[in-house]
């Protein structure tokens, strides 16, 4: 059984959360801003690694994130394999998804996979972690 917050997570990787901003491109909320610091539109890149309510907690989860990307990439033994995470985009596709794979399994050993399938489930632990801390999901922050 999936938690809220893990269900919450999927929606917005799928577009479909209680974001405004996704909201608001559906035409179900009357604004897209966020409702923490009322500036800027609340997008998954805004709730992850923008919003200025959210400093500390993001310094944590980025933190945890770059830890996290220090112990992929030393399990990698194909440097030329690592992704190029440079954007905000690139940051937010990885939270969202997961480190990917190497393209070329072949040159991946099955315990490199096993590996780098725990190192996700790891951040996926951070991701949801830094979810429940910002408490935007709550129900009373829901809309």
């Amino acid at each position: 059984p999936c938690s809220v917050l893990e269900t919450r997570l999927l929606q917005i990787k799928l577009g479909l959360s209680c974001l405004k901003g996704q909201l608001f491109s559906y035409n179900l909320t009357e604004n897209p801003f966020c409702q923490k610091c009322l500036l800027h539109v609340e997008t998954p890149v805004h709730f992850f690694l923008e919003c200025s309510h959210n400093l500390i907690l993001r310094r944590n989860l980025l933190d945890d994130v770059e830890k996290l990307f220090d112990e992929y990439y030393n399990t990698l033994y194909v440097k030329n394999s690592i992704p190029n995470i440079t954007s905000k985009q690139d940051v937010l596709y990885v939270l969202l998804n997961g480190f990917p794979l190497i393209h070329d399994l072949s040159r991946c050993a099955t315990a490199t996979i096993a590996i780098i399938h725990t190192i996700n489930a790891k951040l996926y632990r951070v991701i949801i972690d830094f979810m429940y801390r910002t408490l935007r999901f709550k129900r009373s922050n829901i809309n």
